[in-house]
């Protein structure tokens, strides 16, 4: 009966202590990843180029040219309400773009 009551609290301290045992290093700070620290510039869908368009995800040469034959816009979500550019691109690029 001792021998199982042991060899129960010996698994239990097997499983769980090492996870509790695991800390990070505190004098040490976390540094960003390369990816989070380089936040990348939304293009300007009113004065961009039709090269700088194309660089965007689903943008080819076609919706470039209708974006700029299109300008300006006020904001935009005005690529999606007035259907120059498909919905499902609009989501593909909406958070790579802006209207100043």
């Amino acid at each position: 009966m001792v021998y199982k009551f042991l060899s129960t609290i010996l698994f239990f301290v097997l499983i769980f202590i090492p996870s509790l045992g695991v800390t990070a290093n505190p004098k040490t700070p976390a540094k960003p990843s390369n990816s989070m620290s380089a936040k990348k510039i939304p293009i300007d869908i009113n004065s961009a180029t039709k090269k700088q368009l194309m660089t965007l995800p689903e943008v080819g040469e076609s919706h470039a040219k209708k974006i700029i034959e299109n300008r300006p816009y006020k904001t935009k979500i005005q690529l999606k309400e007035k259907h120059i550019v498909p919905v499902r691109v609009y989501y593909n690029i909406v958070d790579n773009i802006a209207a100043r």
